[in-house]
């Protein structure tokens, strides 16, 4: 109860000898679900069902996933990267060829952060854009393609092209507002802008990604550099990080931003 409710309110309960019933339990958060004795039956039959039609694959690695969350000794950032990486590897799962657009966007991203980004993944990623953008209904492609161009200008990011990478990636970032992994796209701009020599720019974005996704390996990581950029030692502002430390870049023209 103490895991589930808190210290306080597991003490008000125990401590007083309350009784409560479905509804009320459900209200604290002692129970999921509640229903009356009548509908029961047919309540925790349908709830089922619904669980056994999904993927067992995918629950397995949502069970893993969230038990790493709750462990000190495991990385959950980490864990979630394998874990959805060997489910965009799946070939059992069945996906309309829509679906299949979109998931490539999935494997494509994952891929981004889980090894060096090389000219050949920046290809298949504007091929595999092409192809989900042809299966998208045409009120939703801008926000797909905005979300496609971050995509692309985090690979761009990743490889050392900062210039090129900064433009794709604000322009994208619109469409990652309910995206979880928003705060790799802050973290990879303001690495863009720190490389490029914009250090205001940088410390804003890494503020940014401080706030996305608080608590994480990444955002301790865009607090340390806006503490680094902060100390305006040039020799001390590249330090080995996560994914990889940037590097000055040299100045080249300004790339027409895709749309």
């Amino acid at each position: 109860m103490t895991r589930l409710v808190g210290p306080a309110l597991a003490l008000r309960l125990i401590l007083g000898a309350e009784i409560v019933d479905g509804a009320h339990a459900q209200r604290l958060g002692l129970v999921q679900w509640n229903a009356p004795l009548a509908e029961l039956p047919e309540r925790a039959a349908s709830i089922a069902a619904r669980y056994a039609a999904m993927q067992k694959s995918a629950l397995a690695a949502n069970k893993r996933c969230i038990a790493a969350a709750m462990s000190p000794q495991q990385d959950g950032y980490a864990v979630e990267l394998r874990e959805t990486r060997a489910l965009y590897d799946d070939q059992s799962a069945r996906l309309s060829p829509h679906l299949q657009a979109l998931a490539a966007f999935g494997r494509h991203e994952i891929a981004c952060l889980t090894e060096p980004v090389s000219a050949e993944r920046l290809a298949q990623v504007r091929g595999d854009r092409d192809a989900c953008l042809r299966q998208v209904p045409a009120p939703y492609q801008s926000t797909v393609a905005q979300a496609w161009s971050a995509l692309e200008g985090l690979c761009l990011a990743r490889m050392g092209r900062a210039r090129e990478a900064v433009a794709l990636l604000e322009y994208g970032l619109e469409s990652l507002g309910y995206n979880p992994a928003r705060v790799v796209y802050l973290f990879h701009l303001g690495q863009a802008y720190e490389q490029l020599g914009e250090r205001r720019l940088a410390a804003v974005r890494y503020e940014q990604a401080m706030q996305a996704f608080p608590g994480t390996r990444l955002a301790s990581e865009a607090r340390a550099r806006c503490l680094a950029l902060g100390s305006g030692g040039r020799e001390e502002l590249f330090r080995g990080m996560l994914p990889e430390s940037p590097t000055p870049a040299l100045a080249v023209p300004h790339p027409e931003q895709r749309r």
